[in-house]
């Protein structure tokens, strides 16, 4: 086999897995950035474009090596594998260096004390309503708390909203912050407070307090999760 054949043969060999390379690397992205990303910072824009812009040298420098192949000019059939080879290390970087997309996805997410207000004194709930984290930031508890929530949420797929209740009493004012927080049998600086329609068609309201606790937190994640 002539050396020119073998070179054609590599180059070819190259291309596909590049390209499968870039393929994959693209089809994750839209996915994982559908499901994941709210805001895409210039990181993000910075590693879809590289991608992008390595499938269109790699089209045009396949075109150009068989135009150059069908003019049997020698020189540019090794121009060609070296260009492949440079947008196949390129691809390999893109493809190790994948974003982590979770990292950008919000959760807990914040909710208005207007909506908070709205959704507690409401007299009927769905099915499907979400569970509130209600909190205070300065609890020396919050961070731990919230992370563990956070983690809950991305593995379940399951966003969970957050109130700040410092900030729900500024913005309501004290007598219908105290309404709510009545109503929602808040008791502690961590709680979720979770609105429901149970098998019966009554609403309710389930809180557990103290879920800086491992063990509460546990059964406020689990009752999520199974409901009644």
């Amino acid at each position: 086999m002539r050396t020119q054949e073998k070179v054609t043969i590599l180059m070819a060999v190259v291309s596909f897995i590049t390209g499968v390379l870039l393929y994959v690397r693209i089809t994750d992205y839209y996915q994982a950035a559908d499901l994941w990303v709210e805001h895409f910072d210039s990181y993000l824009k910075t590693y879809i474009w590289v991608l992008w812009l390595l499938v269109g040298l790699l089209v045009l420098v396949d075109a150009v090596f068989l135009y150059l192949r069908y003019k049997e000019w020698d020189i540019g059939i090794w121009l060609g594998l070296g260009s492949v080879l440079i947008i196949f290390a390129l691809g390999l970087v893109q493809f190790i260096r994948v974003p982590n997309y979770r990292d950008y996805h919000v959760t807990p997410y914040l909710i208005s004390a207007t909506a908070v207000e709205k959704k507690i004194n409401q007299k009927t709930f769905t099915f499907d309503d979400r569970p509130i984290y209600f909190c205070r930031k300065t609890d020396p508890f919050y961070p731990q708390v919230k992370r563990k929530i956070r983690q809950y949420s991305l593995e379940q797929r399951n966003d969970i909203a957050y109130i700040d209740m410092k900030k729900m009493r500024r913005v309501l004012g004290e007598k219908r912050y105290l309404i709510v927080i009545r109503r929602a049998k808040v008791k502690s600086n961590n709680a979720i407070v979770y609105t429901y329609k149970g098998s019966q068609g009554h609403s309710k309201i389930v809180t557990f307090n103290n879920i800086q606790e491992p063990h509460r937190l546990k059964s406020a994640l689990n009752f999520i999760d199974d409901g009644e």
